[in-house]
């Protein structure tokens, strides 16, 4: 068995898969959401707890810990880490907000073009998407939707919030030296997960927003930590089914958010046992490229789309031809948009 480290050399892993596969567990549970299904009839919350939608975003913020402090410590200065940033996140956001603005908000709006496009609503999802880390954004679009079970145009994007304030706090510890300090590393994560404990505990958070932001923290701050520490931790088949078997026997004594926070702590570990473990043809997909990203922002509103064009009233139905629309539009972002734009890097 090796540590990260030795697996962390190179571009040989499963990391594009894993965020694929993480888009497609989001997609999964929205296409519950949005037919107005409670998500404890997602069959993956009816045997964890955690629907598909959680385990996804779970994989997301702890892929995003690992990889994102590895370019912080990888990068010549502080401005090439904030340039490979904003090149990986604002190009297909950029393109799926004028999606949303200019093509599927004056196809559904109520209201005429022009008071459509004048409208002070249509102005503040616009801007607060783009000002990526307002937590509270404006995801509704004036008169398009409004008779849907959720009227959000693009409702994923609210996850962006948080996902740029993590790179803010890695670039000021990066500036101030203090990512040098890995136990500090340690230290934000435990409290993260403890303050998510408590939160889900005793609610005194203000929504579910800020409480889901506190545990995206824990996982984030988790997958720092596996990079910082990815010479001492060891990867292996044995460990794995070690940890797994070991959370189900104490799940035995757990219920309700404890142990759904197991589980969330235990997909650290087989999040990076699976990036890096499996070998052979399985490694091919990454030469396709990362559609993660562009099936994320797209899948929404093509799902809200679905719903309003077809009557579909299947959740599985309804997963599966929102991934088929969908699938070109990641595709074409990666390679004429993601792609080209993390070039200029």
């Amino acid at each position: 068995m090796k540590c990260i480290s030795a697996y962390d050399e190179n571009r040989n892993n499963n990391f594009n898969l894993l965020r694929l596969c993480a888009a497609v567990s989001v997609v999964f549970t929205h296409s519950y959401a949005l037919l107005g299904l409670d998500e404890k009839s997602d069959p993956l919350y009816q045997l964890t707890g955690i629907n598909a939608s959680g385990f996804g975003l779970a994989t997301f913020f702890i892929i995003s810990g690992f990889l994102v402090t590895k370019s912080l410590n990888n990068r010549k200065s502080l401005w090439a880490f904030a340039k490979a940033r904003i090149l990986r996140l604002y190009p297909a956001l950029i393109i799926s907000l004028a999606f949303c603005l200019l093509i599927l908000g004056p196809v559904f709006t109520t209201m005429s073009f022009g008071s459509y496009l004048s409208s002070s609503h249509t102005l503040a999802f616009l801007t607060s998407n783009l000002n990526m880390p307002v937590i509270y954004k404006t995801l509704t679009l004036p008169g398009v939707f409004e008779e849907s079970h959720d009227p959000n145009v693009n409702g994923p994007l609210w996850t962006l919030a948080w996902e740029s304030i993590f790179y803010l706090v890695l670039a000021a510890m990066g500036l101030t030296k203090l990512i040098s300090y890995r136990p500090l590393m340690i230290v934000i994560a435990l409290s993260a997960i403890l303050l998510y404990i408590l939160a889900q505990a005793y609610g005194f958070t203000p929504n579910v927003i800020i409480t889901s932001g506190i545990g995206f923290g824990a996982l984030f701050a988790a997958g720092a930590c596996m990079h910082l520490y990815r010479e001492r931790i060891i990867l292996g088949w044995i460990p794995l089914l070690g940890l797994v078997a070991g959370v189900l026997l104490i799940g035995v004594f757990l219920e309700g958010h404890l142990f759904t926070t197991l589980e969330y702590l235990l997909m650290i570990y087989v999040v990076l046992a699976l990036a890096y473990l499996p070998r052979g043809k399985i490694l091919h997909f990454n030469r396709l490229g990362d559609y993660s990203y562009g099936m994320y922002v797209f899948h929404f509103p093509v799902m809200q789309s679905l719903i309003l064009l077809t009557n579909i009233d299947s959740p599985y139905l309804l997963f599966v031809a929102t991934l088929a629309v969908t699938a070109p539009f990641a595709v074409l972002s990666w390679h004429y948009i993601e792609k080209r734009a993390l070039s200029l890097k």
